[in-house]
Order: C-alpha cells, then sequence, then structure tokens
C-alpha cells in the first residue's frame, strides 16, 4: 500500500485497485472539520468475507453504511478500520 496524507491524516491507497484503508479514528479526524454535519461511518448488515485485514489480519467483514446504503463497506469488527473502493471515500465525504 501506498501511503498519502489528506486534511493531516494518514491515508493507505492499494496499489493495484486504488481503494483506501482507513484506521478506526482516521474517518472522524478526516470530517470533525464538519461539525454537526460530519458523515458517521457506522457500517451495518454485516456479512463475512475472504478479505483479510491489513492491520491485524482478521477477515474482514462486508456491510452497508448506515445512512447511504449504496455505499458497501469492508469493515473489521477487530480494530475497526474500513475498506473503501476506489473513489468510494471521496464520494462519502462529498455527502
Amino acid at each position: 500500500m501506498d501511503v498519502f496524507h489528506q486534511l493531516g491524516v494518514e491515508i493507505d491507497q492499494c496499489n493495484s485497485c486504488g481503494g483506501v484503508w482507513l484506521d478506526r479514528d482516521e474517518w472522524k479526524a478526516l470530517t470533525r472539520s464538519r461539525g454537526a454535519d460530519a458523515v458517521q461511518l457506522e457500517v451495518v448488515q454485516l456479512t463475512p468475507t475472504e478479505f483479510i485485514c491489513p492491520r491485524c489480519g482478521d477477515k474482514l467483514q462486508e456491510g452497508q453504511h448506515s445512512q447511504h446504503a449504496d455505499f458497501v463497506i469492508e469493515h473489521c469488527k477487530r480494530c475497526g478500520g474500513g475498506f473503501f473502493d476506489r473513489g468510494e471515500m471521496s464520494r462519502l465525504l462529498a455527502r
């Protein structure tokens, strides 16, 4: 994974697919400047996947964003991180 910074937050980007990984508190750090308009990251209707968490090695689960069901996010229940497909994080932040 390549690392880049946005608004002071370290973001890991997959070299092959362009998706991004955010650790548990990195999403909050990206959206905290919005105050009450911050987009919360709550993933619901989780189902198991074969994908492995890049942080802790546990299997990721896939689910929908609680407020925007058109976003499917791979989430790690153990460490709280999440994987966004290419362009998905930017589209969610734009809401």
